[in-house]
């Protein structure tokens, strides 16, 4: 989608979201919180703050469709393998790279590289052993892969049994994930396939919501959402509460739409700030936060903070010294899409 055709309040989404992200990331470099204030703050950014973008990614889908705006599969997949898979391969290499010197210097207890084969170095590499977030870029790809034929089933057929459609794909799915992705698991890290398969169900609801709002007005869907998040306070619900949780924040940050410029140039720069944030910002912020903040929560807070500015300010710097197309996958002005 053309820069100029973007939809302002999907960058407000995905800012917030990176910050879920980051904060997500905090937990593990501060000190342990009581358990009933982790789990609230788990709750809250931890429940949809990846969804958020596997959303996003299906709703300019659905918008693109709705435009008739279809450059051509392998032009698409061109721009996507660009866009995701050109970060992946340099930040992996990057941070294998950097991890190796840790290992070599003894500053790192567990070893992932020296006295490892081949073998499991790159499955290492493909399941984010090394850096955490980094699935993500495959796992997307791998959905974009297969978006001409969520784009027939999900765009093309009436809204109803395309609804029917994704429930036969969601209910199952949650049913059964967990015997059938067992086999490929890895561990200590996140495995792109399985990712891919899970946030499908959510980029799928973002093509059939976008569908929707052409023919309700989906502020009402905030209702029934209440709803459930309330009845989640005294019962069981948490799947229930995932999705409830993740359509309101879609019909809030919809309905409250705004423009700030700083919030804005977040939402547009979620790339860089999700490959530079974490580990190595995140652990020296840490470090700094520790002898400076000894409350639990005011740790957590503070190393989120500091980590989210210093992290924008290096994503600004690349742009200025012109690096972004290549350590960001960022397109040149005029063949911008979102992502």
């Amino acid at each position: 989608m053309a820069n100029q055709d973007r939809f302002a309040f999907l960058d407000n989404m995905k800012a917030i979201a990176i910050v879920m992200v980051v904060a997500i990331h905090a937990i593990g470099y501060s000190m342990e919180m009581p358990e009933a204030i982790k789990a609230v703050v788990l709750a809250v950014v931890a429940t949809i703050a990846v969804p958020v973008f596997f959303f996003i990614d299906g709703y300019l889908l659905g918008a693109a469709y709705a435009a008739q705006k279809n450059p051509g599969y392998w032009v698409s997949l061109k721009k996507s393998a660009y866009r995701l898979l050109l970060p992946w391969l340099i930040f992996s290499i990057l941070y294998f790279v950097l991890r190796f010197g840790f290992e070599y210097f003894n500053m790192l207890n567990e070893k992932h590289i020296i006295g490892k084969d081949i073998t499991y170095m790159l499955s290492a590499l493909y399941g984010s052993v090394y850096v955490g977030q980094m699935y993500f870029l495959v796992s997307l790809f791998l959905i974009r892969m297969i978006s001409p034929l969520v784009s027939t089933i999900f765009n093309q057929l009436p809204l109803l049994p395309a609804f029917a459609a994704a429930i036969l794909f969601i209910i199952p799915y949650n049913y059964v994930n967990d015997d059938i992705f067992k086999y490929l698991y890895i561990k200590g890290g996140q495995e792109p396939l399985t990712h891919a398969i899970w946030g499908l169900q959510f980029y799928i609801v973002g093509v059939l919501l976008f569908r929707l709002q052409s023919v309700i007005n989906i502020t009402w869907l905030a209702l029934p959402c209440l709803a459930v998040l309330i009845a989640h306070l005294f019962f069981n619900t948490a799947e229930l509460f995932q999705w409830a949780y993740l359509i309101l924040f879609f019909v809030a940050v919809q309905f409250f739409a705004f423009e700030n410029t700083m919030v804005s140039y977040v939402g547009r720069n979620t790339m860089g700030i999700f490959l530079l944030h974490s580990p190595l910002v995140l652990k020296m912020v840490a470090v700094v936060i520790s002898i400076m903040v000894s409350n639990a929560l005011a740790m957590f807070i503070a190393n989120t903070i500091v980590t989210l500015i210093v992290t924008i300010a290096m994503v600004y710097a690349v742009q200025k010294l012109g690096l972004a197309q290549y350590f960001f996958g960022e397109l040149k002005a005029e063949k911008r899409i979102s992502a």
